[in-house]
């Protein structure tokens, strides 16, 4: 007999004594931050995912693999219970992969995290398999893709070359206020993924006190700005985490610190509010600048095709220099050329 999830009452939770098995593998702010999110029923399953997996994945990862298996129930019209996995998750499968790729123009990652919380479960395995292929022919299509270096339908309507973004650049700054006008220089001149600059503190002096979760923008002792520290990359480990800052950017970054009156830790792209961004309105914050200056809808990911486009397919720089190139934006070369786009 298949064995479901019962959920937990509040009385149960109480009487748990120690850390669970999630709870140890909580290593980062990230991580609480997940955990803390979900209730009663949900660590539950995370515990149950952890002691069923044979690969390690962090509590973050895991906790938003439930996150997104969520959602998933609700485009189903079910309500999440965690008793309800056999009879919703296994029962149907081929409609319900029809509905998330109705739903969603690339829903591979909907799939990852459907397969990651089955595999908590036995005899699941069918299941499994039927969510994997589908995931495996959306891989396909993509990988297809990629070698064609084909726009898609989004960045073909919103496309505009290097050359014409950086005139309007010129001629429209400064119509901005200082700190998107700063934001957005950073993203032209030195264009990261978004977590790179939302999550970027300001460091004078002593030590960094999140180094696991944050950036940091370091200044030495005479308050000039020297590099910019990288600690959470998608890339490899051994990668240099320390880029130093083009002299472009030193004058419109001194005058802003000074400006903003920043101090020590503090973040250097807020919200309205203060906080830290995230990442969905982050996203949405840097394409309302380029819609101001370009007209059109380009993203922060759709400028790093087109950076690359202009420089990583060029005659003019030889495999090293856009290998440092790839660096500097915190990818890999392979991924490098992946990103340019005809």
């Amino acid at each position: 007999m298949n064995s479901e999830l019962s959920p937990l009452t509040q009385e149960e939770v109480a009487k748990i004594k120690g850390e669970t098995s999630s709870q140890k593998l909580i290593k980062t702010k990230d991580d609480k931050t997940a955990y803390d999110k979900l209730n009663d029923i949900e660590k539950k399953l995370l515990t149950r995912m952890i002691n069923n997996r044979k690969t390690k994945a962090s509590v973050r990862s895991l906790s938003n693999y439930i996150k997104i298996v969520r959602r998933v129930y609700n485009i189903l019209g079910k309500k999440f219970t965690g008793g309800n996995i056999y009879s919703v998750l296994t029962t149907g499968e081929e409609k319900i992969i029809d509905t998330l790729n109705n739903k969603y123009k690339n829903s591979k990652d909907v799939l990852w995290a459907i397969v990651n919380v089955l595999k908590a479960f036995p005899n699941t395995e069918n299941s499994i398999k039927k969510y994997s292929d589908a995931m495996g022919k959306q891989l396909k299509r993509d990988k297809f893709q990629r070698g064609e270096n084909k726009k898609n339908e989004k960045q073909s309507l919103n496309w505009k070359n290097y050359d014409k973004v950086m005139s309007d650049y010129k001629n429209k700054k400064g119509k901005l206020n200082l700190q998107d006008r700063t934001l957005i220089s950073f993203v032209l001149f030195f264009p990261r993924r978004l977590a790179d600059w939302y999550r970027m503190r300001l460091h004078k002096r002593g030590k960094k006190k999140d180094k696991d979760n944050d950036n940091y923008l370091n200044l030495n002792e005479r308050g000039v700005p020297v590099s910019f520290e990288f600690n959470r990359q998608k890339t490899a480990d051994n990668e240099n985490r320390i880029k130093y800052i083009p002299s472009s950017l030193k004058n419109m970054i001194t005058s802003y610190i000074r400006t903003k009156e920043l101090k020590n830790g503090d973040l250097l792209f807020p919200n309205s509010s203060g906080n830290m961004y995230t990442a969905p309105d982050f996203s949405n914050k840097i394409s309302s600048i380029f819609l101001q200056l370009t007209d059109r809808k380009i993203t922060n990911n759709m400028w790093r095709h087109i950076y690359i486009t202009k420089f990583g397919d060029s005659r003019k720089f030889n495999v090293n220099q856009k290998k440092n190139l790839a660096s500097n934006m915190g990818q890999s070369f392979n991924t490098q050329q992946e990103y340019i786009k005809k």
